[in-house]
């Protein structure tokens, strides 16, 4: 009875072990160095700088974030960010914003540089997910600020949505990062504006 007892256990044991882990992918928003010619002083027409971007709790999670029904999210378990959220949308902003403004040097406050800034973009990111429905989501709030005496410029909130050209966690990713160039081009063209 013992013997019995102890090949049942081991075949479950041996039965658990066989079960093979899904394996785990990690996602980043920048698929590239993407860093542009730094400019010198004199060919400088504004400082930019960007304070740590704000996220919601849910965001700034290590998987992605998927709205399965109203009011339900499921963040994945083997598809995870390689690093927070609030730090990869900063720096991608960095780079779009630089693209963008050819003549302007855009500073991330994450990398320590906090001087010399004309304007400080804070932005606010509610949403940043995909849907059961197949799209990707990028909403929040973003204010364009004199950083001499903290005076709001420009502000706005911002929805901006994409369908997925395929089913995925890689194509949602590839979509969110269109969503923030989007979203750069409309901060480039208020900051333009701005600085006539």
């Amino acid at each position: 009875m013992k013997t019995l007892a102890s090949l049942c256990l081991l075949l479950l044991l041996g039965g658990c072990a066989a079960t093979a882990t899904p394996p785990t992918h990690y996602y980043t928003l920048n698929d590239a160095d993407h860093a542009g010619p730094r400019l010198l002083a004199e060919q400088t027409l504004a400082v930019i700088g960007i304070a740590p971007v704000g996220v919601a709790d849910y965001i700034d999670n290590e998987g992605l974030a998927l709205l399965t029904a109203s009011h339900q999210l499921h963040l994945a378990r083997q598809h995870r960010w390689a690093e927070p959220p609030s730090q990869a949308i900063g720096r991608a902003l960095q780079i779009d914003l630089g693209e963008q403004l050819p003549v302007f040097r855009i500073d991330n406050s994450r990398d320590g540089t906090l001087d010399g800034w004309d304007y400080r973009l804070r932005l606010r990111v509610d949403q940043f997910h995909g849907t059961a429905n197949g799209e990707a989501v990028l909403a929040g709030n973003w204010r364009l600020e004199d950083p001499t005496d903290n005076r709001v410029l420009s502000s706005q909130r911002f929805r901006l949505s994409q369908p997925l050209t395929e089913r995925g966690y890689p194509a949602l990713v590839i979509q969110l990062r269109a969503l923030l160039r989007q979203l750069a081009g409309q901060l480039a063209a208020e900051i333009s504006q701005q600085a006539r």
